[in-house]
């Protein structure tokens, strides 16, 4: 079943995401769900287009949210030695102001808020913003119930500090709904009152076409204040945003500012240890017959040059390398499970995860994947041992 084009424009337009990096079979799939609640395609193409509750429904398919708390911990160990020794130095009556967007389930904008919390700020004086396109997102987020997965890197002097036990999960507190404020919104579309000192739009331009990922850029642009900072996921490395933006020497995450001839205030960061040596990724046939062979000698060849890279220890030019494959191939298995390795040298244990995990849905058969997500488990605060 194809997805009608009426439907791929509709999709385009309201949200800017593209259709060839989401992928056909997904796209698909949330196609079929839209479609069993109406009585024929036509009916329900003209209900999409009058942004009926179908849109909603469909809206919500589409940004499945995938998130947890403290993700990429480097991020907030970062942000909470800026607010100590930048910021709070010269803002000594302020109210700190971030932007979380999109903030999926909400666990980022919580986390932004822990983290000003514990660098020494009180309630009072911490306004997380925090903006979705999907409103189950929003209504997950004010609800603020999580558990397993979601909660497993809360430190527990945090879990007990600003959260409730609700049997095997966590409500948050009093103190987070405070800080917290949560609202639709769209990065095409975004019109915050005055910019912020940091912004977390993680892992969304990736999925934007061309177009939308310009407008994005420059909404982020105004977003962001002179001297703030904002923080992007591992796969937004996207044209345009060298234009605009500098990369900041923060190992472990994505973390950029305006371009300025003033240096980068510094912060000083937790020190990291870095496998250099990756295993070799062996070709596995069954991706080969998924591909026609003209192209499948193109996307093997650049497969080996991320090897390659990898193996000479340039780890984030070989996740350079991958990123566009992936995008043009994204079921491609032995792609997504180089970076899984490249990810987890980089300290990147939970992008890592779900590399192998993308690899294992794509071929449940990769024994390599299974070894490394099997390991990775157990790293983890409560994982398998």
């Amino acid at each position: 079943m194809n997805v009608p084009v009426e439907v791929l424009a509709i999709m385009r337009e309201r949200t800017g995401l593209d259709p060839d990096i989401l992928g056909a079979t997904f796209l698909e799939r949330v196609w079929r769900r839209t479609l069993k609640s109406h009585a024929s395609e036509s009916a329900c193409i003209k209900a999409l287009a009058k942004n009926e509750s179908s849109w909603t429904e469909m809206l919500d398919e589409l940004v499945v949210p995938e998130t947890w708390f403290f993700r990429e911990e480097a991020a907030f160990a970062y942000l909470g030695n800026w607010l100590r020794e930048y910021w709070q130095t010269s803002h000594t009556h302020s109210v700190f102001r971030a932007l979380s967007l999109p903030c999926a389930s909400g666990e980022e904008a919580y986390s932004i808020a822990i983290t000003a919390l514990e660098s020494g700020l009180p309630a009072g004086r911490v306004q997380v913003d925090a903006r979705d396109i999907s409103p189950r997102a929003i209504a997950a987020s004010q609800r603020g119930a999580y558990r397993g997965r979601s909660i497993r890197l809360i430190p527990r002097h945090a879990a007990e500090k600003y959260f409730k036990s609700a049997g095997e999960g966590l409500h948050t507190g009093e103190v987070l709904r405070t800080c917290t404020h949560f609202k639709a919104s769209n990065v095409l579309h975004l019109n915050e009152g005055g910019a912020y000192p940091i912004v977390f739009c993680r892992n969304l331009l990736i999925y934007l076409s061309p177009e939308a990922r310009q407008i994005a850029l420059r909404n982020l642009q105004r977003a962001v204040a002179p001297e703030g900072v904002l923080f992007l996921g591992h796969g937004d490395c996207v044209a345009g945003l060298d234009e605009l933006f500098e990369r900041l020497p923060v190992d472990g995450a994505f973390a950029y500012r305006h371009r300025t001839t003033k240096p980068a205030p510094v912060v000083r960061e937790r020190s990291r240890t870095r496998s250099r040596i990756l295993p070799a990724v062996r070709m596995h046939s069954k991706t080969l017959r998924t591909v026609r062979p003209v192209r499948a000698v193109s996307q093997h060849d650049s497969l080996r040059r991320a090897q390659t890279l990898a193996d000479e220890g340039s780890l984030d030019e070989a996740r350079k390398q991958l990123i566009p494959l992936l995008k043009e191939h994204n079921e491609f298995a032995d792609a997504w499970y180089l970076l899984g390795l490249v990810q987890s040298a980089l300290g990147h244990t939970d992008e890592a995860e779900l590399c192998y995990e993308r690899t294992l849905a794509l071929q449940p058969s990769h024994k390599e994947a299974v070894l490394h997500r099997a390991l990775l488990g157990g790293e983890r605060p409560g994982g398998a041992k």
